[in-house]
């Protein structure tokens, strides 16, 4: 799993699930105290640990759920880990989303520096932000400590505990949708602890007096609390080694996807590492995106679900070929791109860089507001936005904010279609990752900029007698508007202007072509199809025979179970032979030996 996707699954848990839960959180609550009389604080706080966390460990998994669900091609491409990483992912964005809004404007209040931390003082209690040397020694760490009013802080910076929750339940999201029935029992339970081990933490805080949600087990789950940011560990361990088996057992039924050095007895690694070396800059991306695509294939395929494996088994095998053939640093100078080419590239005129300049004019705000506006020596940049001279010009701003989002997500959901056809799978996730997002971002957005329309000051709350830890109690109405329109740092302007005025939404019949040629690769496979010069090891340019007796015998075994495959059935014994006779001496490599078998026997 790529880090963009893990960027926009974070994306996800921040706008889409954030939203979700808020409004669920809102229908619930009131809902209860209009039906039973009790009042809405009184059912706020008891929801905060009994339905809520529910709610909350739904929504986080609700993007991995959805995008999983609809496309069978897409859950059959992702290993355990990455259900784990993915959930990780938009539980920490579910934490970025309170963190934001409950203490983005405590700049203000706040003495320090970034190295100890800033301490906020609120009454007879204040708040300690951890600085930087602590955040990056602690494992998992939360973003905010708890002082009393003797100034004690606790047994050090404690875990992410969204985070932890939302990985555990992904990981229980890929068990059940990969795994065999003892596997999804298991994926039931992990997310049956993220819930209860959620719930029992928000009672010890709100009312550690009761009895919480599993009553006289509520000390157990307690117990078992005190080691939860090494669970992560353990099951992200578990998840690792359970797609190891898988890759290698795929590796050792599809062998056509190695490459020359994999064949020759080398590690993964090692004949990756050895060829990211070739050409640098580009070659170490070329390698680890070939490793990313084989790696959905191998997952595919042990999936058995998806008619169109195939495709992507050919597309990397291909790539595989092209990575022999061009194995070497002579080829990469060729395709090394000249100054001239590179001068060519970049765009002329004024037009190619509008976009750019709008889309800076449009996140100016949201820069201003959680840049400097959270640092205490500016902190009075805040008060400068929500004042009433510049506060209609960041609502005027935000709208067409909004307008830059809802072309993007327009512009998107008619690609899709496009983008399921795409091999691999993880092009389209991205895209769905990306249509979530935004939909909750536009959502919140507009329904800020109708609060403000109706009489809310840019700097009153929100909304009141809420939970997600009563973060959007405390948060000011421009807070959330900005937050929404934050979004746009996952819509760039990158896809709007290109070189000559052109759009990447409406890409050249040259471009188009190349791409499909590529296949899987993408891009990057386009670079590597001209270091190749366009053979996949089948005809032109070659990787030769290796050098060793035992080395031979296993590429000419490896070339004849690809082969067969291919044919859907056995060779025989006089076939095997009459192959043998007649690439001896020919100094072929592996893909022109299953060529050559083809061109034999494929009539």
């Amino acid at each position: 799993m790529r880090f963009g996707a893990l960027l926009l699954a974070m994306g996800a848990g921040l706008y889409a699930s954030g939203a979700a839960s808020v409004a669920l959180q809102m229908a619930y609550t009131r809902g209860m105290a209009a039906l039973t009389g009790e009042r809405l604080d009184e059912v706020v706080a008891t929801a905060s640990y009994t339905v809520d966390p529910l709610i909350e460990e739904l929504m986080k998994i609700a993007p991995l759920l959805l995008v999983a669900l609809l496309h069978r091609k897409i859950r059959a491409q992702w290993g355990l880990t990455d259900f784990l990483l993915l959930g990780a992912a938009t539980g920490a964005g579910f934490a970025l989303v309170e963190a934001l809004l409950r203490f983005s404007n405590e700049a203000d209040s706040a003495v320090g520096n970034p190295l100890s931390g800033y301490d906020s003082s609120h009454g007879l209690s204040s708040l300690h932000f951890p600085g930087v040397p602590q955040v990056v020694t602690t494992w998992l760490p939360e973003y905010v400590q708890n002082i009393d009013l003797l100034g004690f802080r606790g047994e050090g910076l404690g875990p992410n505990l969204h985070l932890i929750w939302s990985a555990l339940a992904g990981l229980g999201v890929g068990l059940v949708l990969r795994t065999n029935v003892i596997g999804k029992i298991a994926g039931l339970g992990l997310f049956g602890y993220a819930w209860i081990d959620h719930a029992e933490y928000n009672q010890r805080i709100v009312a550690p007096e009761d009895g919480g949600l599993v009553g006289p087990l509520s000390g157990v789950v307690e117990f078992f609390h005190g080691g939860i940011r090494f669970y992560i560990l353990l099951a992200l361990a578990v998840a690792v080694f359970l797609d190891i088996r898988v890759i290698r057992a795929g590796k050792a039924a599809t062998a056509d996807v190695l490459i020359a050095g994999e064949r020759a007895g080398q590690l993964t690694a090692q004949a990756l590492g050895v060829f990211a070396t070739r050409g640098l800059p580009f070659t170490p991306f070329v390698g680890w995106k070939f490793a990313l695509v084989r790696r959905s294939l191998m997952f595919a395929q042990a999936a058995r679900t998806t008619p169109d494996t195939e495709t992507l088994r050919r597309s990397v095998a291909a790539a595989a070929g092209r990575i022999d053939v061009a194995d070497n640093a002579q080829a990469w100078k060729a395709a090394r791109p000249s100054g001239a080419a590179l001068r060519a590239a970049i765009p002329r005129g004024r037009r190619p860089y509008l976009p750019i300049v709008v889309w800076l004019i449009l996140v100016g705000p949201v820069l201003l507001y959680f840049g400097l506006g959270t640092i205490p020596l500016t902190s009075f940049t805040q008060d400068l936005l929500t004042s009433a001279w510049l506060a209609p010009l960041v609502m005027v701003l935000s709208a067409a904010g909004l307008g830059w989002l809802g072309w993007h997500l327009v512009t998107t959901a008619r690609r899709l279609p496009t983008l399921l056809g795409m091999q691999p799978a993880e092009t389209a996730a991205r895209a769905e990752l990306r249509l979530l997002l935004g939909a909750g971002a536009l959502a919140t957005g507009a329904l800020g900029l109708f609060v403000w329309v109706t009489g809310t000051a840019p700097d009153q709350p929100v909304v009141s007698n809420l939970h997600i830890l009563d973060a959007l109690a405390k948060a000011l109405l421009i807070t959330a508007i900005l937050l929404a329109i934050a979004a746009l740092f996952m819509f760039p302007p990158t896809g709007l202007a290109v070189a000559g005025g052109g759009s990447l939404l409406a890409a050249s019949p040259a471009l188009i072509g190349a791409l499909n040629a590529a296949g899987a690769m993408g891009l990057l496979g386009i670079l590597l199809m001209a270091a190749s010069g366009g053979s996949d090891g089948g005809g032109g340019a070659r990787d030769g025979t290796p050098r060793t007796n035992q080395a031979q015998n296993k590429q000419f075994s490896d070339a004849v179970q690809a082969a067969e495959r291919e044919l859907g059935r056995r060779l025989t014994r006089d076939q095997i032979r009459r192959v043998h006779d007649e690439i001896t001496g020919q100094n072929m490599g592996y893909h022109e030996i299953v060529a050559t078998i083809l061109d034999m026997f494929g009539g």
